[in-house]
């Protein structure tokens, strides 16, 4: 301030924004506010690599219900800031559920009606799902389909599992192959 044609030097306290004293609690606080914003719209970031919380896994199972593409998944969750290639049965899981698609997508129509097809797009349909796994024949090609998808790492009980939610019970069917599934 210039008083008299001579500089002068004042101290005064400011207040910046109501957020501080000084510029150092003022930064502190709105880097505090951004975390706390950016946590909001970043669920996954409050969990450690691989861990979902039990609102999130039925998050994904009803995505996989509704006929949503696993990879779509995927990338929902990363964007979400969720590690799911880190969780090994999630990962497993989708890997089975998609190539169980596929093998329903491979099935012969036995009725020539394309309902139960993959539509253009490849993707299959909650409705097309639905009538394709009422029509498996847990039969020597499904086992060998069974078998493979076990092979390649999954799961057995997993398998098992996932059958049982899309309505093909192993167990019931072939109890002694199940039960060789299971304790893989």
């Amino acid at each position: 301030k210039i008083v008299d044609g001579r500089s002068e030097s004042t101290y005064e306290v400011r207040r910046y924004q109501g957020m501080g004293n000084t510029t150092r609690e003022a930064k502190f606080d709105a880097a505090t506010n951004a975390i706390l914003k950016m946590g909001d719209s970043i669920p996954g970031a409050k969990y450690a690599a691989g861990d979902f919380s039990d609102e999130w896994i039925h998050w994904v199972n009803t995505n996989l219900l509704r006929g949503v593409d696993a990879g779509v998944i995927v990338d929902i969750l990363t964007k979400k800031g969720f590690h799911p290639v880190k969780n090994t049965r999630l990962m497993h899981r989708l890997l089975c559920w998609n190539s169980l698609d596929i093998y329903l997508q491979q099935l012969p129509d036995d009725n020539d009606d394309q309902s139960s097809k993959g539509n253009s797009a490849g993707s299959v349909t909650s409705a097309q799902v639905r009538q394709a796994v009422s029509g498996i024949k847990v039969d020597a090609r499904f086992m060998r389909w069974v078998t493979e998808i076990v092979r390649k790492g999954v799961d057995g009980e997993l398998v098992v599992e996932l059958l049982l939610e899309r309505d093909v019970d192993l167990a019931k069917e072939q109890c002694l192959f199940a039960q060789k599934i299971q304790r893989n």
